[in-house]
């Protein structure tokens, strides 16, 4: 296998390539976790808290009876809340 820095030509040049590549994946790593910070800000800035209980989950099993029961992966469901209910 031929050695980066004589594809190059000069090891210098290949130090500076290596630099660049990094620098720029750094930045496409920094964006993507910029963009995801916005999202989750915007998210937890939009969600809403309503008062009710669960009265039935339609997709998935039950919620765990003790604290040595493992919790299950979250399913996505829709659940069912009794207007007026407080919180559980």
């Amino acid at each position: 296998m031929k050695d980066i820095g004589s594809l190059f030509g000069d090891k210098e040049k290949a130090r500076f390539a290596r630099f660049v590549f990094a620098l720029l994946f750094a930045a496409v790593m920094l964006t993507m976790a910029l963009g995801t910070a916005w999202s989750t800000r915007d998210f937890i800035e939009e969600s809403q808290v309503v008062p009710g209980r669960v009265l039935k989950l339609n997709a998935g099993g039950s919620h765990p009876i003790g604290p040595s029961e493992p919790v299950p992966p979250p399913i996505l469901s829709v659940m069912t809340f009794a207007p007026g209910a407080t919180p559980v």
